[in-house]
């Protein structure tokens, strides 16, 4: 048995794209934000993508390459949209 698009507008097989720019693509600094309490209340903030590690162990490590990154000018930016677009007073940084 194979898997098989149900559609036939869609390819058999899904290449990987990678964004080689992350310092210019879109980065939402207006998400919703939740009417209550929760855990991690707080806005969440990509520092940059891929691993500059490489260890031969880690799946994520060599699937998720070329390492990209944001200037820390960039990231300060989007810091402070975020902050002043939703109110929240912490950032999880992410990456």
């Amino acid at each position: 048995k194979s898997i098989t698009p149900r559609f036939e507008d869609v390819p058999a097989v899904v290449e990987k794209r990678i964004i080689e720019d992350v310092e210019n693509i879109f980065y939402p600094t207006k998400p919703v934000v939740p009417f209550l309490d929760i855990v991690h209340d707080r806005a969440v903030l990509e520092l940059f993508r891929g691993c500059t590690r490489g260890c031969r162990f880690c799946q994520a490590g060599m699937l998720y390459r070329p390492v990209r990154e944001k200037t820390p000018e960039r990231l300060l930016q989007i810091a402070k949209d975020t902050i002043a677009n939703t109110g929240y007073n912490e950032i999880s940084l992410m990456s």
